[in-house]
């Protein structure tokens, strides 16, 4: 099993190449080899470190930095297994 600060950053990776966050927990599982549970934290993740914006009243997200941006910092002794 992959450490979970490394899916979060690979997750960064994936989703500003993808550009866009339609069926982003789909997306993750796919390109992460994860379960549903697990790309729900690292999302959940994304957004608290503000690397994704919350669900709108529909449930699309956006992305809040570009690929020009520093990436954010990893959340600390944040435990999603």
């Amino acid at each position: 099993m992959t450490d979970i600060a490394e899916q979060i950053e690979s997750a960064k990776v994936y989703l500003t190449q993808k550009g866009e966050l339609s069926g982003c927990t789909s997306y993750i599982q796919r390109k992460l080899e994860c379960g549903f549970n697990r790309a729900a934290a690292i999302l959940e993740a994304l957004e608290h470190q503000g690397f994704i914006s919350e669900p709108d009243d529909k449930g699309r997200r956006r992305l809040q930095t570009t690929q020009s941006d520093p990436p954010p910092q990893c959340l600390k002794g944040t435990n999603y297994d």
